[in-house]
């Protein structure tokens, strides 16, 4: 159902992802699902993700957009 919403591209995960990985658990403090998102956003040259997720906002290079609990909204 995911991959019929416009827009939505499944893409994979090259090998040189995992040293990148790497680099961005060192370099952004970041767990390793989300050091590898980075990864794969980087080698798409993809600069916004839609997430709650706080711990995006340590990467200079994205931008982060609300899903479900923007601050102020109750």
């Amino acid at each position: 159902m995911l991959l019929s919403l416009p827009g939505i591209e499944l893409v994979g995960v090259e090998r040189d992802a995992a040293l990148s990985m790497m680099e961005n658990i060192e370099r952004y403090g970041l767990l390793p699902r989300d050091a590898l998102h980075v990864a794969v956003m980087e080698r798409l040259g993809v600069g916004i993700i839609a997430s709650d997720d706080t711990d995006f906002d340590r990467v200079p290079l994205i931008s982060r957009a609300w899903l479900f609990n923007p601050p102020g909204e109750r």
